[in-house]
This record gives C-alpha cells, sequence and structure tokens, in this order.
C-alpha cells in the first residue's frame, strides 16, 4: 500500500458507466497502464449500453463536496473531469479547483457516443462558464464540442485553428482539438502559450467507445508524471490508436490495458 501512494495521482471526477468503457471506471484502467494511481470522485451514476445512455442519476452536490474533502491532495498532481450533469456539481468542484493550483484536464463530453446526453443547455453552459476558462485547465473537444461551445453549427478540418485560437482566448492553459472526426486524416491540435502544434497520423478505420475517455485520462497521467503536455498529448494519441488498432481488428471493447497487445 505504500508504495501505491509513493506513485503519481490523478483525481478522476465524473460518472459511472457499467461496462467500465468510459467513465471514472475507465480512468482508472488508464492510468493503471501509466502507472498513476487514481482517485475517484462520482458525480453521476449512468446506465448505458450499447444504444447509449439509459439513464443518468446525478449525485447532490453535497455529496459530491464530502467526497472532494476527504481527498488526499497533497498527494494529487493532475484532475482529470468528465460529465459533471448538473449546474450545482459543476459549481461545487471549481470551488475547489480554484483554490489549488493543479492541471486539469477537461473533456468538455455532450453525451455518449451511441446517443443520449450528459448536459441539458444551463449546465453546459454553466460548465463553459465555470470550468473552462480555468487558468490550469487543458480542454480537449472533439469537432462537435468545439462548435457547441463555439455556438456554430458545424466545424470544418480547415477551420481547427481558429477554432482552438478562440477556445484558448477564453483563459484556459491549453485546448486540444481533436480531429477524429476530421472528413479527411486524424490530425489533432494543440493550442497553447507557445502556440500551435500539429500531431499527425493515418486515419485507423475502426471505431470504439470511450475513446474521448481514454484520451483525457490518459493526458492527465502524463501530465501527472511530469510529462511536458506536448509530450503528454502524444503519449495520449499513441494510446487511442493503439486501442483503435486494437477494435480493427475485432475487438470493440476498449482493453484493460490501454495501448497493450
Amino acid at each position: 500500500m505504500g508504495a501505491m501512494f509513493g506513485m503519481s495521482s490523478v483525481l478522476s471526477i465524473g460518472t459511472t458507466h457499467p461496462q467500465n468503457v468510459a467513465g471514472v471506471g475507465r480512468d482508472i484502467a488508464v492510468m493503471m497502464h501509466f502507472g498513476v494511481t487514481c482517485f475517484t470522485v462520482v458525480a453521476a451514476v449512468s446506465a448505458q449500453d450499447e444504444s447509449g445512455v439509459v439513464a443518468l442519476h446525478p449525485l447532490d452536490a453535497t455529496l459530491v463536496a464530502e467526497q472532494l474533502a476527504v481527498m488526499p491532495w497533497e498527494r494529487i498532481a493532475a484532475v482529470r473531469i468528465g460529465a459533471l450533469v448538473t449546474v450545482e456539481n459543476i459549481a461545487m468542484v471549481e470551488r475547489f479547483l480554484r483554490e489549488r493550483d493543479l492541471p486539469v484536464v477537461i473533456d468538455p463530453v455532450l453525451g455518449a457516443s451511441k446517443g443520449g446526453r450528459f448536459y441539458d443547455a444551463t449546465a453546459y453552459a454553466c460548465l463553459q462558464d465555470m470550468l473552462l476558462g480555468l487558468p490550469t485547465a487543458i480542454i480537449t473537444p472533439n469537432l462537435l464540442e468545439a462548435a457547441h461551445l463555439l455556438g456554430v453549427a458545424e466545424l470544418r478540418d480547415d477551420g481547427m485553428l481558429e477554432a482552438a485560437t478562440a477556445l484558448h482566448d477564453r483563459g484556459a492553459r491549453a485546448i486540444v482539438l481533436k480531429g477524429g472526426h476530421r472528413t479527411h486524416g486524424s490530425d489533432d491540435l494543440l493550442v497553447d502559450e507557445h502556440g500551435a502544434q500539429w500531431f499527425t497520423g493515418d486515419r485507423i478505420a475502426a471505431t470504439m467507445p470511450g475513446t474521448g475517455c481514454t484520451f483525457a485520462a490518459a493526458l492527465a497521467a502524463g501530465l501527472a508524471n511530469r510529462r511536458p503536455l506536448a509530450a503528454a498529448v502524444e503519449d495520449a494519441r499513441n494510446c487511442v490508436r493503439s486501442e483503435l488498432l486494437r477494435a480493427s481488428k475485432g475487438s470493440l471493447v476498449p482493453s484493460t490495458n490501454p495501448g497493450g497487445p
């Protein structure tokens, strides 16, 4: 037990998935692969299957606060935020994070890939106002989520730089605009105070649940391990691409050893 607490640690705050292909359960598996301890705070419990979100039950903000209050914050090197679901939970998490100088990876997920929303319009607006402008936040939207955040109908491949820059201007430390929904290729884009950096790669002909969760968790693990941001982005990309290669060979369920054979 003592050895475990000697490792880097990430706090994952989000929603459960009964099959652990996404959400806080997925984060635990990804963190283990990167040699990182994963503490968890549950903001909501979901019932999901191949059709999407069947039921979603947010926890009371008081219970979320009680979980946050007992965290060993002195051991936590990074935070990963998934679906918080309610305005009250968002506000509670924001209050705790404002008091701490930690990298915060935020996946502004709208809903499950197969269908079903995690936020109503009011809560998603609250997420933008309270969390996406945190000076320590690294935001990881895909093109659909970025379009929603910017209030536009869609984003094209050639609009990624403008979109990521506009989101970065809202105050976050960095934006990683993921290219999985690009028309051509699957290039990702990092925009931070140093400028823009592209990460290129051929598209892998496969789909898999939980890719956004896997990427965000791997990125948070890299930051907890003191990897430079660009290196942590590359590591997270490689983790997701490895899982997609598995899916292309017939396995649609994310591995319990992300990046492994």
